[in-house]
């Protein structure tokens, strides 16, 4: 477990997100407030964390400065039997995308960085890919991906329009379907 006594710390759920960003290491272990050990892997424009145990569980955000673009890839959580034995709920208990997402976006704000758009790409066991494969063919591809927790959280930051020609559709019909969507402010 952490000890909040040490020094104060940025938790974003329940990940020390500070003591990664002042170590000097690119990788490294971390204890999350619940005790599970995280790893984690940096450098100057991405970061990613993972649970040791179970890293289909991570959380990972970079940034690209040639087209201003915030990327995420976040899987916090899980149906596996193996997960749900663990993890009744099928989530993980300290990581929390929402936050996540929140927090990274602030930091590259008060880093002096311009975000002209959010990029996520979505793979088929995730729960923003189901959401927008069960409305595509209702609404097309931007309405499928405006529907999806991903839009929510991004709309949350202002960036509320997405276009035909960015959101990307790979063998939706297939276990290794994927889309990608980019998400723009107005």
């Amino acid at each position: 477990m952490l000890d909040t006594a040490e020094k104060p710390i940025n938790l974003v759920g329940g990940i020390d997100f500070q003591s990664i960003y002042d170590s000097q290491s690119p990788t490294g272990d971390i204890l999350s407030l619940s005790g599970r050990t995280l790893h984690y892997i940096k450098s100057k424009n991405k970061i990613t964390v993972y649970d040791t145990e179970y890293p289909q569980f991570k959380l990972s955000t970079w940034y690209d400065p040639k087209e201003c673009i915030l990327e995420f890839n976040v899987h916090t959580r899980s149906n596996e039997p193996s997960i749900l034995t663990r993890f009744p709920e099928g989530v993980h208990p300290d990581m929390r995308a929402g936050d996540f997402i929140r927090h990274t976006y602030d930091r590259t704000i008060d880093e002096g960085l311009t975000i002209k758009g959010i990029a996520s790409d979505w793979s088929s066991e995730s729960d923003n890919y189901k959401v927008f494969k069960s409305n595509y063919k209702n609404f097309g591809p931007v309405g499928a991906a405006q529907k999806t927790w991903g839009a929510q959280q991004y709309a949350k930051l202002g960036f509320t329009q997405l276009r035909k020609e960015e959101v990307k559709v790979l063998d939706l019909d297939t276990p290794d379907g994927v889309v990608r969507a980019i998400f723009r402010k107005p």
